[in-house]
């Protein structure tokens, strides 16, 4: 069996044998690419005479080595590929529509430490040890939102500011993808059952207290739902249901848990998480090993590690809002 170095030297020298007679005049690119949490070798079929305008669907050569290892078939395993790059270019929007980019930008957090290569040339801020990214939506697919990391040379192209940029993914984020709060016995059977979110009640709806128990932060299609952290007026209005301060811990990229302070130690819940994501967390989908705390007096989110930082230029910008986090903007 190949390993993937010479993998993927086959591939880029095959696949176009697998690709429909439209395609032929196609150059195959692989190049690397920064994921959250991780680097991936891409593959793409450019077009030379659209000098970069065209929206062209990519696969990962990493993905495929998967396959090729599980089925130690190679010639399958590019047949596949080249199936499912055909459906991505006839689904594929035809360029990148900016007339309304601005009403298009959402939100996703990602660990700042784990992603120093993504963050280098996007416009990003920090929350924490968090840093907050933009995309672009270009479309839905099947109730999803098909979205563009946001670059600095998209955002010049989109001609906005980071703080622009943030004004901007706060309002329409929380409008594309409606945040709710779930009890975990609700989420965890949304989950083994197959429920839909959209069709789940948040209980922050619901005008009584909430008892004291975990709760499921995230939005209604579960997908970057972690962005919910930073709605601190849905944090202050759990605050005073749940009648105490509150520990988020981020289960994933997706989904935060809230749990009162007085269900657990800030460490023992950290070394938990931890655990949980070594274990149990795609790596792609990790977060943070860190737990947050938010006091309900203060209106304050921070680490639960130093919960009194404070960052005053997020403070300004958002009134009654506070972090123990530094504002990267770019």
């Amino acid at each position: 069996m190949m390993d993937y170095g010479m993998f993927k030297e086959v591939v880029k020298e095959l696949i176009m044998d697998y690709m429909p007679e439209r395609f032929q005049n196609r150059q195959v690119r692989v190049w690397p690419v920064y994921k959250v949490n991780r680097e991936l070798d891409a593959l793409s079929l450019i077009d030379p005479d659209m000098q970069g305008q065209e929206i062209a669907p990519l696969t990962y050569v990493n993905n495929m080595y998967e396959n090729y290892q599980k089925s130690e078939d190679l010639e399958e395993t590019l047949r596949k590929t080249a199936s499912s790059l055909e459906k991505a270019y006839e689904q594929r929007p035809q360029k990148i529509d900016l007339t309304d980019g601005r009403d298009r930008v959402v939100m996703q957090l990602v660990n700042t430490e784990w992603n120093g290569e993504l963050l280098k040339n996007a416009p990003h801020r920090e929350v924490c040890d968090l840093s907050l990214i933009y995309r672009l939506v270009l479309g839905r697919r099947e109730d999803q939102l098909m979205t563009a990391q946001i670059d600095d040379l998209l955002a010049e192209r989109l001609g906005m500011s980071e703080p622009e940029l943030y004004e901007r993914a706060m309002e329409n984020t929380r409008r594309m993808s409606p945040p709710v709060t779930l009890s975990i016995e609700e989420a965890m059977g949304g989950i083994l059952f197959e429920d839909q979110v959209s069709e789940s009640r948040d209980l922050l709806e619901e005008e009584k207290p909430l008892g004291l128990g975990i709760y499921v932060l995230t939005n209604r299609e579960r997908i970057n739902g972690a962005v919910s952290m930073l709605y601190e007026d849905r944090l202050h209005e759990m605050a005073e249901r749940l009648g105490t301060d509150f520990y988020l811990l981020p289960a994933s990229i997706h989904e935060m848990l809230a749990v009162p302070v007085c269900m657990g130690s800030a460490d023992a819940l950290a070394r938990t998480v931890a655990e949980v994501n070594r274990a149990e967390v795609e790596p792609e989908n990790r977060l943070s090993d860190q737990v947050y705390h938010y006091d309900k007096e203060l209106r304050v989110l921070g680490l639960a590690a130093d919960k009194t930082a404070k960052t005053p230029e997020i403070a300004q910008e958002n009134p009654g809002l506070e972090f123990s986090a530094s504002h990267a903007a770019r």
